[in-house]
């Protein structure tokens, strides 16, 4: 990675530099700042945060769900390819590109995500399960979320898998489901009940209309019609059952 330099431009001094990256490419900064001298010192800590980054393969430029979870799946791969890697990576692997991706392809992920990479980072080292809280009721005051509340999360680098499996049927089977973790700091439980479902009854456009609002919002979707016509046309949907209906 190399130095970086200090441009001076009328409304602030411009930062560029450099780092050692594949394509070789400029990554233009801004530090906001009118004196060079502060300008300087504020792209010495971009430069360090860029090293830090491209130390621990995080993406240097973009901050997109998608990109962090590519790094995430091919640091795993990599080491299963040589035979050093655990085997719950193959179902890490899975959860990405089945649950993951689809959902939070083009997320980008906020101020926290070094935080959690560090502490995922730790938990896997010490193989502790690290329980972590931001925003309200958080010790790490410093972290705040972007429109409030709270995030609350386990990170286990051994998972029990039987249990993970168990509680993914349940919801399937429209049950509540609960996780549990035995933390340094103390017993803690998960609740998650199955998304919601609708069974939208009828025929034509209202009927389509109606199922395309509840696929996007998440819904469980059952269609029901007695035009065939209808329920193929919604398959792309990927209902979770399609029943043909009489009429009177």
């Amino acid at each position: 990675m190399q130095d970086f330099c200090v441009k001076h431009g009328v409304d602030n001094a411009q930062i560029e530099r450099t780092h050692a990256h594949a394509d070789e490419r400029q990554v233009p900064v801004s530090s906001k700042k009118r004196v060079v001298k502060v300008a300087v010192e504020a792209v010495r800590e971009v430069y360090l945060d860029y090293r830090f980054r491209q130390k621990n393969r995080l993406p240097v430029i973009s901050k997109r769900f998608a990109d962090v979870a590519a790094l995430c799946r091919s640091i795993m791969k990599e080491q299963l390819d040589k035979g050093v890697g655990k085997k719950s990576f193959r179902d890490y692997i899975i959860v990405i590109d089945k649950y993951l991706l689809p959902f939070f392809v083009d997320i980008f992920v906020a101020s926290i995500d070094r935080d959690i990479v560090l502490q995922g980072l730790t938990a896997i080292e010490t193989g502790q399960i690290k329980h972590i809280r931001y925003g309200a009721g958080s010790p790490y005051i410093d972290l705040k979320l972007l429109f409030g509340g709270a995030l609350e999360l386990v990170i286990d680098s051994a998972p029990n898998l039987e249990m993970l499996r168990t509680a993914l049927g349940g919801l399937y089977a429209r049950k509540m489901a609960g996780l549990s973790f035995a933390t340094q700091s103390g017993f803690v439980r998960f609740q998650y009940a199955p998304k919601p479902a609708l069974i939208p009854a009828g025929r034509g456009a209202i009927l389509r209309t109606t199922a395309s609002l509840a696929a996007h919002m998440d819904f469980e979707l059952h269609i029901t019609s007695p035009d065939s016509d209808d329920i193929d046309s919604l398959g792309y949907l990927a209902p979770k059952s399609c029943q043909p209906m009489t009429t009177p």
